[in-house]
């Protein structure tokens, strides 16, 4: 094991898997450049995925690469949502780590993931002007956008449990398999497809304060959600509205039609395309409720005739 100087902790230092160091030396090298080695810095960035379980600990594997590729990182470089991490990549320095955390949890999870890919392809030329270190943690490297996934991160560390849930175990796939991993494993989310370039293990150090991480996370956490619940509502009553639109035959509207008119009373212009996306979405979700409750019918039918058929006495 390697040993990182970290005087924050109890030993004053934290082990690293010598695998997973010699890997982050030479991401490091290449953005920064080795003077001892004579190797110059090279136009780069560096986006690396943390993946797995929520809980599984990749918060803390994380901070401890971070704090390796740049030991003034602290507290201000996490961020727990969308918003926070543009702010912080347009005021970011040169070299600097930037660890992008999931804060979400529960239904809101397909939004929460549909934000953290938007926001991540919109700041990726900021990101390469910069030569930045991001991390990007998610619970899944599958539900990644396609772009991010195969062409723009440069390497993918799933975190995991051992026997008994026990944390602190990784695996890493460098660019080539990571790319393999992807496009064999993503159908049924399967990680044993491709098999990794190496496993290790890492220690339970955080290096930031741990309650101060918490808090905030906690707090963003509690943010985001409202957003989301807010987002959510707003959504629905605007897709409820382009449906009874689309099907009013006195209206006679296209879905081009619509989008223009909805474009022009939003901030960015709506298509046709997310029009019809919408709209057959929301029918879906008609339809799926109305045979639930169909359902729900039919098997209170059933317990009444089964208690007149086999009356207790």
């Amino acid at each position: 094991m390697v040993i990182i100087d970290y005087p924050n902790c109890k030993r004053g230092h934290y082990y690293m898997n010598p695998a997973l160091h010699s890997n982050l030396k030479f991401m490091k090298d290449l953005i920064l450049g080795d003077k001892v080695n004579k190797k110059k810095p090279q136009d780069w960035d560096m986006v690396i995925c943390l993946d797995g379980r929520e809980g599984a600990g990749k918060s803390v594997l994380a901070q401890q690469i971070a704090y390796f590729l740049n030991p003034n990182f602290s507290l201000d470089n996490i961020c727990f949502n969308s918003f926070e991490f543009k702010k912080k990549i347009l005021t970011a320095n040169k070299f600097d780590v930037i660890i992008y955390d999931e804060a979400f949890s529960g239904l809101n999870a397909r939004q929460s993931m549909g934000a953290i890919n938007r926001s991540v392809v919109s700041m990726l030329t900021e990101i390469r002007q910069k030569n930045l270190f991001v991390l990007i943690l998610v619970p899944s490297f599958f539900d990644l956008d396609k772009y991010v996934a195969l062409w723009r991160s440069f390497a993918l560390i799933h975190v995991y449990t051992g026997n008994n849930l026990k944390r602190g175990f990784f695996c890493f796939y460098n660019y080539k398999k990571k790319k393999m991993l992807y496009l064999i494993g993503k159908k049924l989310y399967q990680y044993n497809k491709v098999t990794p370039v190496f496993r290790g293990e890492y220690p339970n150090v955080y290096t930031v304060d741990e309650e101060a991480y918490r808090e905030k996370k906690m707090k963003k956490l509690g943010i985001e959600e409202k957003r989301l619940e807010i987002a959510s509502k707003y959504k629905l009553q605007r897709d409820t509205l382009l449906l009874w639109a689309y099907k009013n035959r006195k209206l006679n509207m296209s879905y081009r039609m619509l989008g223009e008119i909805v474009g022009s009373l939003m901030d960015k212009p709506l298509g046709g395309h997310a029009v019809a996306a919408a709209i057959n979405e929301l029918q879906k979700q008609i339809q799926e409720k109305e045979q639930l409750k169909r359902e729900i019918i039919s098997i209170k039918v059933d317990e009444h005739k089964e208690v007149e058929e086999f009356p207790e006495y």
